[in-house]
């Protein structure tokens, strides 16, 4: 019943949903105008538009276009800016609450009262006596909410400043709260004189220096993670980034948030960890095992995570540094069944018997010897090469051996490995040699090589003792 009151006795008040509309200008044409500033957005979400809007334009108050300031029955030839070109206006400006701002051409008002909100003071100038009677008329009407005080991040991303507040104007609200006692209480409708008084913010200008200081406070804390001897250190930006400022009941209390902090532990986390690659065994048409054709490759988890994020809030909190490690454990991997013909046709290659000749699969990224049919080393996990890079497949045969050997370290190759161990070329500058360097072989993996058939050193070691000059290898997908 009191909202009926107020929707019939407020003519700036009618059907139109007023603040859907407010919030498709903001959202539909504004935010597309790359204004991004939370406290610009803020202001033109608080600060009546349409207040502003000669009442013959009321309609065209959030449209996309400029409305004419025409006024009393004069036509003044001036605008009211389309509101994507103020917001953008008042987003460059960037005025800061301490700056005293100086206008030269009031028009309606309204980008006075944006101006107002983020400055210290205004003083404005208008020519048109008839803009800067209405202007004035503006400034008289209804009330404008209160700007609660509030803790902002500086343009240098590392300190947290105080934003001062603004008093606002309004009905007093104990007679209000009269009101709608006796609308409630009698089902009639209500009415009153609503005097406008002056409404202070919840938030006070002290309590954001105060909660400013304690949030700066905060980030004094040093953190970093250490995740196998990789150490992320979380820069003055990212930990402020990490605080929240949302004010409640009057009070501002800065707190890390454990959610962002948490993603940052991931984000540590995330180079040590990976899934689990299946091993693959040959079986018959009958489910018997015929050989192994791929090992199993364990994954990684990381266990700790829960609790270092739990760690890093309780050391900014308490204004500790804190310097953690993530520890990762294996996570078993399964063997897959692969049914392929039990006969020498499941080989790449027919071999005599006893013959020795080694089996390159690229596509499980394997390495096994052979003796005729029968598996003598391997399978082992492998790296070839890469994109661009790629190892040719065929039929070849070793041509040269060697213990130790620089590899590349020339002009024309772009890498250069110094005493590669136990090498054997069988294609051109394709060889098995061992890969020293190599963290992880396999699957999964994004290590590769130029071409070469990377192989962890004691398998290398094997297989260089074990092949012969002349000594077959099969390379195929």
């Amino acid at each position: 019943m009191l909202a009926y009151f107020i929707q019939r006795h407020h003519p700036a008040l009618n059907t139109m949903n007023i603040e859907q509309a407010r919030f498709n200008m903001i959202e539909q044409q504004i935010r597309p105008w790359r204004v991004n500033d939370a406290r610009v957005l803020g202001i033109l979400a608080e600060i009546p538009r349409e207040n502003f809007v000669p009442a013959a334009c009321q309609g065209m108050a959030f449209a996309d276009t400029e409305v004419p300031l025409n006024v009393d029955g004069h036509a003044s030839g001036q605008v009211m800016l389309a509101p994507k070109v103020e917001a953008r206006l008042l987003q460059g400006l960037a005025i800061q609450p301490h700056e005293k701002v100086l206008e030269v051409g009031t028009g309606s008002g309204y980008g006075t009262a944006l101006a107002a909100h983020c400055s210290r003071h205004i003083s404005s100038w208008e020519i048109d006596p008839a803009l800067a009677a209405f202007a004035a008329r503006v400034d008289d009407g209804p009330g404008t909410a209160p700007v609660d005080a509030s803790v902002r991040l500086g343009r240098d991303g590392t300190t947290f400043e105080a934003v001062d507040g603004a008093s606002g104007r309004g009905a007093d609200r104990a007679v209000l709260a009269s009101l709608v006692t006796r609308a409630a209480q009698t089902l009639t409708d209500q009415g009153a004189s609503l005097p406008l008084a002056e409404v202070r913010p919840d938030v006070t200008d002290e309590e954001a220096a105060r909660a400013a200081a304690e949030a700066n406070g905060l980030l004094d804390a040093e953190i970093s993670l250490d995740a196998d001897g990789a150490v992320t250190t979380a820069d003055a930006p990212t930990r402020a980034s990490w605080i929240d400022t949302a004010a409640a009941d009057g009070t501002i209390s800065p707190a890390p948030s454990r959610e962002r902090i948490a993603q940052w532990v991931d984000a540590a986390a995330a180079p040590i960890e990976r899934a689990p690659i299946s091993g693959v065994d040959n079986v018959d048409a009958d489910g018997n095992v015929l050989e192994p054709a791929r090992p199993p490759k364990p994954g990684r988890a990381v266990t700790n995570r829960d609790a270092e994020t739990d760690a890093i809030v309780t050391a900014m909190q308490s204004h500790e540094s804190h310097a953690g490690r993530l520890v990762a454990q294996e996570v078993p991997a399964p063997t897959e069944r692969r049914v392929v013909p039990a006969g020498p046709e499941r080989f790449a290659y027919r071999a005599a018997e006893g013959e020795k000749w080694v089996d390159v699969n690229l596509t499980d990224s394997t390495l096994t010897a052979y003796e005729g049919y029968t598996q003598v080393h391997g399978p082992i996990l492998i790296n070839h090469g890469g994109v661009g890079h790629e190892t040719v497949t065929g039929t070849y045969h070793v041509y040269l051996k060697h213990a130790k050997q620089d590899m590349g370290c020339t002009p024309e190759w772009p890498y250069c490995e110094r005493d590669v161990p136990w090498i054997a070329y069988w294609y051109k500058d394709y060889a098995l040699h061992g890969a020293p360097w190599v963290k992880e072989f396999g699957i999964g993996t994004d290590e590769s090589s130029h071409g070469c058939i990377n192989i962890p050193v004691e398998d290398a070691h094997w297989i260089h003792d074990w092949v012969q000059i002349g000594t077959t290898v099969v390379t195929h997908r």
